[in-house]
Formats: C-alpha cells, sequence, structure tokens
C-alpha cells in the first residue's frame, strides 16, 4: 500500500509528465502548421513528407494516449482508487506504480492481456 508521501511524489510525477506531454504535442502541432520550406521537387520528395507527417501523427496519438492514461490515474488518486488493478482488483505492487505511475494493472494481469488472454486470477 502506498503511503501519502509516495502518493504526492506519484500525482508530481503525473503532473510533471502530462506537461511535458502537453509541450510535445503543442510543438509537433506548430511543426506540422510551418509552411515548407520550399516547395515539393519531386515524388521522393512528396513521399518523404508523407512519412514525416505519418510519424508526426502517431507521435501526437500516442502522446494524447497517454495524457488520457495520467488524467485517468489522478482521477483514480482524488477517489482514492489508485493502486488496484482494474482486472483482478488486487493492489499493485508501490514499486510498479513509482516506475509507470498510469498504469492500470498488476504485473500478472499485464502479462495476460500482453498474452492474448483477457484476465488473469486474483493474487496470481
Amino acid at each position: 500500500m502506498l503511503d501519502s508521501a509516495q502518493l504526492k511524489t506519484i500525482g508530481q510525477r503525473l503532473a510533471l509528465r502530462a506537461a511535458q506531454l502537453e509541450q510535445d504535442i503543442a510543438a509537433a502541432r506548430r511543426r506540422t502548421d510551418e509552411p515548407a520550406l520550399s516547395d515539393v521537387a519531386d515524388a521522393k520528395d512528396a513521399a518523404e513528407s508523407a512519412a514525416r507527417a505519418v510519424v508526426v501523427d502517431a507521435e501526437a496519438a500516442r502522446d494524447l494516449a497517454e495524457l488520457r492514461d495520467i488524467a485517468a490515474a489522478r482521477q483514480r488518486i482524488d477517489e482514492g482508487r489508485y493502486g488496484t488493478c482494474l482486472d483482478c482488483g488486487e493492489e499493485i505492487d508501490p514499486h510498479r506504480l513509482l516506475a509507470q505511475p498510469h498504469t492500470l494493472r498488476c504485473v500478472a494481469c499485464q502479462a495476460a492481456v500482453e498474452h492474448g488472454r483477457t484476465r488473469a486470477t486474483p493474487g496470481g
């Protein structure tokens, strides 16, 4: 079980990470909104430009998903539900929470999800 100091530390980490993600997203948007320095010269340049846009979009989608996860973790902290596995209801190891503050699952349930199973049994 996390004590109040650990919860405060995790809350601060979540806030800092959210601020960093928001800055990264804003910077990516500014880059994609900037006009090109020169017109596209050929098909290779057009393909490279399109590939860059796909990467920027994927990075922004990943960052937005992490922001949603962070907001949900902060809400769970506020509601006193933080640190409980979404799937089995067991307490998530505090070391896991400190390493990945927005995690939803204990190690066993996360492994089950990653291996295509729907749920781990309580306690394991």
